[in-house]
């Protein structure tokens, strides 16, 4: 969950067996309210989603999206109004279990995790540019 469009509302982005769907918060849902939410139309990830973590990657006001499937992860850019384009990088791991974002090296830039239960962790490293090493 999160302000996807930049309305000041709550959107979800949520991973399915076939891919990750954009509900756009029409109104109402709010303070427990039951609300109106619609499919934007878009499919977000072309294969089964494992999870769905939302940050501002790149720097610019946004949340974008790092959908992770069985043995790799993208990031989805978002254009501040809930349309995501993928990037042409991957993160592909064995055998890991679980995927974390967060701020490893203290630059400021959110860095990607994935533990692993059997054998080494990996971080890649934001270098605010859009990439990750």
């Amino acid at each position: 969950l999160g302000d996807l469009d930049g309305d000041g509302d709550l959107e979800a982005l949520v991973g399915t067996g076939r891919g990750a769907m954009v509900w756009i918060n029409q109104g109402g849902a709010q303070g427990g309210q039951e609300g109106t939410f619609a499919l934007s139309g878009q499919e977000v990830s072309g294969s089964q989603t494992r999870a769905v973590f939302l940050s501002d990657l790149d720097g610019d006001g946004d949340l974008d999206a790092l959908i992770a499937g069985r043995r790799q992860a993208a990031i989805w850019w978002n254009d501040g109004q809930a349309a995501f384009t993928r990037s042409s990088q991957r993160f592909r791991y064995s055998k890991r279990h679980g995927l974390a974002i967060g701020d490893f090296n203290g630059d400021g830039w959110p860095d990607i995790f994935a533990a692993a239960y059997s054998s080494d962790s990996r971080v890649w490293f934001n270098q605010g540019d859009g990439t990750f090493m």
